[in-house]
């Protein structure tokens, strides 16, 4: 997983349980204004540890994109994840995006887990 600044350009492939075979022709999206529109009933809650200050939490989503012209073989195709930490009072304190080229079958947890 590679951290990325909040207006890193995705180009979305998937949403939800829509999946696309054939990428669509639309105008790239900044990640965060992507994360921003996801209704909250996508974003998963996970318990990743606990830590001297109790347990951290995070929220999290995720989705198949293309980035751009990375490799010779053209368009590369990764796994934009954004995570909202959650503090005591059910707030979110702060959000990361990150680009992944794990499979999509990676479970949420061990997404959560490496970042």
């Amino acid at each position: 997983m590679l951290a990325v600044p909040h207006n890193t350009k995705i180009f979305i492939l998937e949403t939800g349980d829509e999946k696309s075979s054939v990428p669509s022709f639309r105008a790239s999206v900044q990640i965060s204004k992507w994360a921003a529109t996801q209704t909250e009933d996508k974003w998963v809650k996970i318990d990743v540890r606990d830590t001297e200050k109790g347990p951290l939490i995070v929220e999290m989503i995720k989705c198949k994109v293309q980035t751009g012209h990375r490799n010779k073989a053209g368009v590369a195709t990764e796994m934009a994840i954004a995570i909202r930490y959650i503090d005591r009072d059910q707030s979110v304190t702060k959000q990361d995006y990150y680009l992944s080229n794990a499979e999509s079958t990676t479970s949420d947890t061990e997404f959560a887990r490496v970042a």
